[in-house]
Parts: C-alpha cells; sequence; structure tokens
C-alpha cells in the first residue's frame, strides 16, 4: 500500500518511509492502526505498508525462536524489487529511503539495514531486536543510522532477553553501535513525563559516530509494554504517551541521507578517542562468539578468557596492534558450559566482561 502525500501532488523526489507489520498483522491493520502516512502527508514523505509473502509474517530472523515461525521468502529481495518499483512509478529520492517496523517489523527492519544497507538511508524498530541469523549475516558496506523504543515491560520481545535465537535489547543495540563505529559514553536524556497515567517514563540515549553521520538511539521506556507510544488504545494495555513513536522516527530519519553517512572505508581514517571493551555477541553463545574492543593509539593488547575461578584458560590477543575498531571470535568448542571473563589489558587500561557459554 502505497499512500502519496495529498499535498506534494505530482511532486518527484520525494523521501519514503516503509513501515513494516507485526506479526500476525496485514499492512491494511498496520495502516488503520498506526496511521503513519498522516505525518507523512504533513511533512511530505511517502509512506509504503508492503506486506509480507503470506500476508502477516516477514522473514525476519524472528524464528530463530521456534515458537515464532515465518515463511522462507526472500523479503529482503522483495523490498528491494518494491524500491526499484518505486523509483520508476514516482521517481523518489533514492538517498532518503527509510525502514520502520513494529515487532516483526522492528526485527525485519534490521534485516534490511544488514543486508540492505546499500540503499536504506537509516531504520527503527519499535518493540523489535536483532535475531542470532540476522547478526551472523550483517554485512552491509555502510554503517545504517538507528533507532530503537523498547519497553522494559515488554512481555512478548522482553527488554532484557532469555528468548531463544534473540538478542537482548542492550546486545542488540551494542552491535549496532559497534557496527556504526559510536563512541561512548552514550549521552544520556530523561524525556520530560508529560503523562502522569500512563504507568511509564522515557530515557533518551545517544551513542554518536566518530563523524556525527551514523548515530544510534534508544528510547527506553521504563514500565513500557510492546506497544507502539503514542499510538490508539489497544485493548487495556497501557501505551506511553511521552513521546509520539511516527514522530520521532521521522525526525531521526530526516537527519539522514545515503550520502551522509561515512562509509566503512572512510572509517578506517578515523580513531577512537579511548580504549574500551564491549559485551561479546551473542551472550549467551554457542560455541562461538565475538569479542569487539577498540584502541585509541597503537597500543600492546593483551585479550584472555578465564574461568569463574580465575584461571586463565586461553589468550585470543597477545601482540602490538594499531589504533582502531577491533574484533576477535573465539570457538569455546571443547569447553564446558558455564561462566567465563574476558579481560583486556591495553597500556593503563583494564576491562573485564563476563560472558556465558550454554551447551
Amino acid at each position: 500500500m502505497v499512500d502519496f502525500p495529498s499535498s506534494r501532488t505530482g511532486q518527484i523526489g520525494l523521501p519514503v518511509v516503509f513501515n513494516l507489520h507485526p506479526y500476525d498483522w496485514t499492512a491494511i491493520q498496520t495502516r488503520d492502526y498506526l496511521k503513519m502516512h498522516l505525518l507523512g502527508d504533513s511533512v511530505g514523505f511517502i509512506t509504503i505498508y508492503p506486506s509480507a509473502s503470506d500476508l502477516t509474517h516477514w522473514n525476519s530472523g524472528i524464528s530463530d525462536n521456534p515458537s515464532w515461525v515465518t515463511p522462507n521468502s526472500n523479503d529482503v529481495g522483495f523490498i528491494s524489487k518494491v524500491i526499484d518499483s518505486l523509483i520508476v512509478r514516482y521517481s523518489i529520492d533514492t538517498a532518503r529511503i527509510y525502514s520502520c517496523g513494529y515487532s516483526n517489523g522492528g526485527f525485519m527492519s534490521l534485516k534490511l539495514a544488514g543486508l540492505l544497507g546499500n540503499r536504506i538511508a537509516a531504520i527503527a524498530s519499535v518493540s523489535g531486536i536483532l535475531s542470532n541469523s540476522t547478526a551472523s549475516a550483517y554485512k552491509t558496506t555502510k554503517p545504517v543510522p538507528a533507532l530503537f523504543i523498547h519497553g522494559t515491560s515488554d512481555g512478548e520481545v522482553p527488554f532484557n532477553g532469555g528468548k531463544t535465537g534473540w538478542y537482548s535489547v542492550g546486545e542488540t543495540v551494542e552491535f549496532i553501535r559497534d557496527k556504526n563505529f559510536c563512541l561512548l559514553p552514550a549521552e544520556t536524556l530523561f524525556v520530560p513525563n508529560v503523562n502522569l497515567t500512563d504507568q511509564s517514563t522515557v530515557e533518551k540515549y545517544t551513542y554518536r559516530s566518530s563523524t556525527n553521520s551514523s548515530n544510534v538511539i534508544l528510547y527506553k521506556v521504563i514500565g513500557g509494554r510492546h506497544v507502539w507510544p503514542d499510538a490508539p488504545p489497544l485493548g487495556s494495555v497501557p501505551i506511553n504517551r511521552d513521546i509520539n513513536a511516527s514522530r520521532e522516527i521521522w525526525n531521526f530519519f530526516k537527519l539522514y541521507t545515503m550520502s551522509s553517512v561515512t562509509s566503512i572505508q572512510d572509517f578506517d581514517k578515523i580513531f577512537p578517542s579511548d580504549f574500551s571493551l564491549s559485551q561479546n555477541f551473542p551472550n549467551p553463545f554457542n560455541p562461538t562468539t565475538v569479542i569487539r574492543y577498540q584502541l585509541p593509539v597503537n597500543s600492546n593488547v593483551s585479550l584472555k578468557i578465564y574461568d569463574l575461578l580465575g584461571r586463565e584458560i586461553t589468550t585470543l590477543v597477545n601482540e602490538e596492534q594499531s589504533a582502531g575498531w577491533k574484533e576477535v571470535q573465539w570457538n569455546a568448542l571443547g569447553f564446558a558450559s558455564g561462566v567465563y571473563f574476558v579481560k583486556m589489558i591495553s597500556d593503563n587500561f583494564t576491562g573485564t566482561k563476563k560472558i556465558l557459554l550454554m551447551k
């Protein structure tokens, strides 16, 4: 379904926002409920509500959890073909194509970031996270700016993880933050609690990239459920009214074009501002996991794994390395399930992360 802004009839070169439906919802249900096209009509973007191949289930990676079944369809290829059609029919601005989604639509938007990042300028996910398969296949040639909105009391897609095959929100943000070469710490803003009856408050975390061209933002809705903030009532479920998800998403999207985002090749010329050791991903893992860290200057690096008793069990890195963003994989095949610690020592920096091997 295509909603062209009535105020821009006949105009070419307009931006496009894909709004991808949740699990078990149709495109029509999503349009009727979220009404993002009304915002598009007022500010001037084309809103697309596409349908998955079976009308209700995107092949987004959500099925890494066996409780969420999806068809084995090439939905990334389908979205790419829709973009081709939009170029021919509406002469859209190909530098301003964005994707957002609710729940499984958020999972799918993240998959598009990883596999169609050469055509998608930015993405947003409401109540959606990374699946293991999406993370493993993530191979975009440029960072994709990303915005996340997620409730801490989400019962469908838990904020803190724990569902087979899915990342937690924290792990998802960290994964995308690292892919986008974002710096630590995050800028924190406590959003004014303008509605005292919605049973939730909002904290905003902004991770800026080295060039400020591929930022990652998390709206953490304290007490929030599996909902789209400021959407119409959804049964008796409380909905946060301190932010309007559609407007926050558009305000984020309009900051970015394909040409404004620094390519990964260009990031090779940029260095981090400080030392940092990131949480491994996935975590828990079996049997392999990726550990990322950053060096602001050329440094001697020691990266080792220890067991729960503090015994060193393997060395992953022990050498001088150049400044930049680094990653190393640990294959724990042959090691017992349990808690381990990865410890990094470099110059005057020491960092430790707890990791969990589950077989």
